[in-house]
């Protein structure tokens, strides 16, 4: 589990025992894969750490919205920004950008279709989410233009 403090380094605290395993000085957000992966936000970057590798991506804005791990590689969202695909090697895979104004709000991977999920929205115009689904390749196709209350 990680607790950010203001002012301070985050801390990777033991959910069992409360007890800190490790202060991360910078990281402002942590992302947390299925098994040793972990992505980190800090001040203009990221930060993939899978066992003892670390691999460094500048961001293209101001923040990250959300990311999700497949079995070989991190997708995030950036705010204002793209969705870029990071493989656990650390090199980029893909990138998209969606219209100006849009930005991917959620992200996910969905193992049963192989394929990565992202709820992308509007902010500038305020207009409705749109569901599309991403290939390992990066190769993109909206499901459904429907809102996200739709949805339940």
């Amino acid at each position: 589990m990680a607790l950010g403090i203001a002012n301070g380094p985050m801390a990777i605290v033991n959910a069992a025992s409360g007890a800190t395993c490790r202060r991360l000085r910078g990281v402002t957000d942590a992302y947390f894969g299925n098994d040793s992966t972990t992505l980190y936000v800090l001040s203009g970057r990221v930060r993939l750490e899978r066992d003892q590798e670390r691999h460094h991506l500048p961001l293209r804005s101001f923040a990250v919205l959300d990311a999700a791990f497949s079995d070989d590689a991190v997708v995030f969202s950036e705010a204002g920004g793209p969705l870029r695909c990071l493989s656990y090697a650390g090199d980029v895979v893909w990138e998209l950008a969606f219209d100006a104004g849009s930005h991917a709000l959620e992200v996910a991977w969905n193992p049963h279709v192989d394929r990565w999920l992202a709820i992308v929205w509007n902010f500038e115009k305020c207009g409705p989410h749109w569901l599309y689904q991403v290939d390992r390749e990066g190769l993109i196709d909206p499901i459904s233009n429907a809102l996200l209350a739709d949805f339940g």
